[in-house]
């Protein structure tokens, strides 16, 4: 009867053994895929005409197309983005903090999933006032800065 119990006691045991490292295992799996590529963007019209963004674009993508990221300037400042992108189609919303937003949409030279960036995206852009308008660039699109 011992016997019988210590081999219960040890499979239960070995049992939450299992599955303790089974979620540990789920907990440090590797997240999908992202993007990385050089972005910038620039209000050519309205309230804050000559505003310009440059540095890099980080998304990652779910099975759904949603984005989710970031853009990170030349001096280390994170801006959350978020969106939606389906094949060559863009839709993204910049969150520049304060309730101050940029919605871009786009177009990208290649289809865009987690195992793939594009080559070249861009479109127009309105924000952050509402009667801006711009343009915004992402990957090869975006052209080295000329050194003086």
């Amino acid at each position: 009867m011992k016997k019988l119990a210590i081999l219960c006691c040890l499979m239960v045991l070995m049992g939450v053994v299992a599955v303790a490292s089974a979620q540990d295992a789920t907990a440090t799996a590797d997240p999908a895929p992202g993007c990385s590529l050089p972005f910038e963007a620039e209000v050519y019209q309205g309230t804050d005409a000559k505003l310009a963004l440059s540095g890099t674009l980080s998304l990652s993508l779910d099975d759904t197309g949603a984005a989710t990221g970031k853009l990170t300037t030349a001096d280390k400042t994170e801006y959350p983005v978020v969106g939606q992108i389906s094949g060559r189609a863009i839709n993204l919303a910049f969150d520049l903090g304060d309730q101050v937003y940029i919605f871009g949409v786009g177009t990208s030279f290649e289809p865009v999933d987690a195992g793939n960036c594009g080559k070249s995206l861009g479109g127009p852009f309105v924000g952050p006032a509402p009667d801006d308008t711009g343009t915004w660039l992402a990957g090869a699109a975006v052209k080295p800065a000329k050194s003086s």
